[in-house]
């Protein structure tokens, strides 16, 4: 038997003061692992970043989830565009860690105030053809462009294919 970390010997006495004094609860631990989370996880640097496919696996899933608004989406196909082509005027990313004030954003009561997680803007500006104009508010539903829909369905099944979820047939 090795010699114990004294780090970690540190760490659970603290861990039993707190227990045994009524402090650490589910609660406490909930939160402190989702802090720890956000601390490692909660900014991506790119297809540099060690954590990289765990974000795009991440995506795919909220994407599957409907956890942007389709208008949101068409803004995100805007800058996927702007990225291919960078000559074209009228898109804007915003630069890693920047906040924008968009007709979406939370201090304007729109789609991001109602979401439970903040969801980050887009693009400064909307692309030339404004996916905006598309929604009326006295729609019933949102139109999602074909491309971008064609995009998401490919986006989803090739996430199938990398992820195949185990067939109820294939227990027994």
């Amino acid at each position: 038997m090795g010699v114990p970390d004294p780090d970690a010997v540190d760490a659970v006495a603290v861990l039993m003061t707190e227990v045994s004094e009524g402090r650490l609860t589910a609660d406490t631990m909930a939160d402190r692992a989702a802090a720890r989370v956000r601390e490692v996880f909660g900014q991506c640097d790119g297809p540099a970043d060690p954590l990289w496919p765990v974000h795009v696996d991440l995506c795919r899933q909220v994407l599957g989830h409907g956890g942007l608004p389709a208008a949101e989406l068409a803004q995100w196909l805007s800058v996927a565009r702007s990225r291919e082509n960078p000559s074209r005027p009228g898109d804007y990313p915003l630069a890693p860690g920047e906040t924008g004030s968009g007709e979406l954003s939370a201090q304007y009561g729109g789609a991001d105030a109602e979401a439970e997680a903040e969801a980050k803007p887009v693009a400064r500006q909307a692309d030339t053809v404004d996916a905006m104009d598309a929604v009326d508010d006295d729609d019933e539903t949102i139109e999602v462009p074909d491309e971008l829909a064609d995009q998401i369905k490919a986006l989803i099944a090739q996430h199938h294919r990398e992820h195949p979820r185990p067939r109820e047939d294939d227990n027994q």
